[in-house]
């Protein structure tokens, strides 16, 4: 008998994956130059809140957009029609990990998908940022 161990919520299977990786100086530049008309299409209230707490904000907010990309692109749709920008909000959990909370829009196609759980790493250096994001069934 073979003998299963669960690990991190992977209990099903894993049925998308995506990933982004954003240069970080770009991403500042263009933070400076649309500002604030460009922080509000993308991020929400509570992810403006956390990012601009942060010393280096736009390092955070570049992690939250590589995420937020990399969850789209696990869906296979992108941003676009069916999930956009403000339906992911990209959360930090007690232990500082990231967390994915998804509007009641997206959640259709959560639904349609038969998506369980969603995991997301958001990694950064000085000059980049990535995010993996796992859809598992």
């Amino acid at each position: 008998m073979k003998r299963r161990t669960k690990t991190n919520n992977l209990d099903g299977r894993v049925i998308g994956m995506g990933i982004d990786i954003v240069d970080i100086p770009r991403f500042r530049k263009i933070l400076a130059t649309r500002g604030d008309r460009f922080i509000d299409r993308i991020f929400l209230p509570s992810e403006q809140k956390y990012c601009g707490a942060k010393p280096n904000p736009w390092i955070h907010y570049a992690g939250r957009f590589a995420a937020k990309e990399a969850i789209a692109k696990a869906f296979g749709t992108g941003i676009g029609k069916e999930i956009a920008w403000l339906d992911i909000e990209i959360i930090s959990s007690d232990s500082k990990a990231p967390v994915v909370k998804l509007s009641r829009h997206a959640g259709q196609l959560v639904r349609r998908r038969r998506t369980k759980n969603i995991l997301v790493s958001i990694s950064h250096t000085h000059a980049y940022t990535a995010a993996v994001a796992l859809l598992v069934s």
